[in-house]
């Protein structure tokens, strides 16, 4: 499979190091040999405690990787909306990331066998000319999504992460804002099964992203996911000598232009639209995860666009400088169903859309 070819691929290149650290040792141990028990068992300890460097440095490494993202998103300008997508198993530390700089495809835990019948009546089913839509996150009990903007926070247990990927296993592709991938740098692929099929979709109208710097084009390089369709406004000039341009054409993703913005918000129709041109491009159904904008845009004001509603709780309050996800007026649900696992509660259901709208 080729996540375990990428795995194997970086403990490869850790053995090599560790070769290369015993050959040097052995070069100088002659000099030695003539030093009484007591260093030969001091020279034995420091030879340990070599052998287990590697695996400090990485994990140290990887921490000082975790801090200097925590700082970079901290410097953001505080007055823009932060988006974010459950998937914080990408810089979990814990994780076994062999190597800094090459993605390492994580296991996931068991899906609950109880959990497969009680999503299935949400699953998408084909529709006449349209998408079918499915807005899923993970919130806090007090209905936020981060503890503060551009904070990364984890929220969904293992067992209900394991969910996440089974239903992105069930839909054509995966809708994220553009700040979920700037913030989170996600991977936006499906590791549920044997090949990841879900098309990422990026919502980036001023066309800020640098796809060639991501970790998804690394995922892309390495067959563990496909490349992403980049929706910008139809104003904005697309080079296509530049990095970006090239690496999405070269991976099979591509820019889509649309009229989007108006002044300084997305057009009144601008989701239509989104829908439209990706039902043309042969995308039947769509699983939206985040992150705040893109979820309380569709709540709010295109809640007869969303099929279906598949909302993870976490028992925790996130308080009042979280993120907050909410319509911005009253909307009743229907055809409503809940399900609890060993942390978290999920619930399915469709929005109740008033006769005549």
């Amino acid at each position: 499979m080729s996540s375990d070819q990428g795995s194997s691929s970086s403990e490869d290149t850790t053995s090599s190091s560790d070769e290369w650290s015993s050959s040097s040792e052995e070069t100088v141990a002659p000099k030695f040999i003539s030093k009484s028990k007591s260093n030969a068992k001091s020279n034995s300890i420091d030879e340990n405690e070599q052998n287990q460097e590697p695996n400090a440095r990485q994990r140290k490494a990887l921490l000082s990787h975790l801090d200097s993202n925590q700082s970079k998103i901290e410097e953001q300008d505080e007055s823009e909306s932060i988006d974010a997508v459950d998937d914080t198993d990408d810089l979990d530390p814990e994780l076994d990331l062999v190597e800094l700089g090459t993605v390492v495809a994580m296991s996931l835990s068991p899906l609950p066998e109880s959990i497969v019948p009680f999503l299935s009546k949400y699953l998408p089913v084909p529709k006449d000319k349209k998408v079918f839509l499915t807005l899923t996150y993970a919130q806090s009990i007090d209905s936020r999504i981060a503890a503060q903007a551009g904070v990364q926070t984890k929220l969904s247990h293992s067992e209900t992460k394991t969910m996440t990927h089974y239903l992105r296993s069930k839909h054509d592709a995966i809708l994220v804002g553009v700040n979920t991938v700037v913030v989170d740098d996600a991977k936006l692929n499906c590791r549920y099964g044997s090949k990841s099929e879900i098309r990422p979709i990026i919502l980036d109208p001023r066309k800020r992203w640098r796809y060639a710097k991501s970790q998804l084009r690394k995922v892309c390089e390495m067959g563990q996911g496909l490349a992403p369709f980049i929706i910008i406004d139809d104003k904005i000039d697309i080079n296509l000598d530049d990095e970006d341009a090239k690496t999405l054409e070269l991976q099979g993703g591509k820019y889509i232009q649309l009229p989007l913005l108006m002044s300084s918000s997305l057009a009144n129709n601008s989701w239509r639209l989104i829908l439209d041109k990706l039902y043309k491009l042969g995308i039947k159904s769509i699983m939206v995860e985040g992150g705040a904008t893109v979820i309380n845009s569709l709540l709010s004001d295109f809640g007869d666009l969303i099929d279906c509603l598949i909302i993870t709780i976490a028992p925790v309050f996130l308080g009042k400088k979280g993120v907050e996800v909410s319509p911005s007026h009253i909307t009743n649900l229907q055809d409503i169903n809940w399900w609890t696992g060993v942390q978290d509660s999920v619930m399915c259901a469709r929005i109740k859309h008033l006769e005549g709208k």
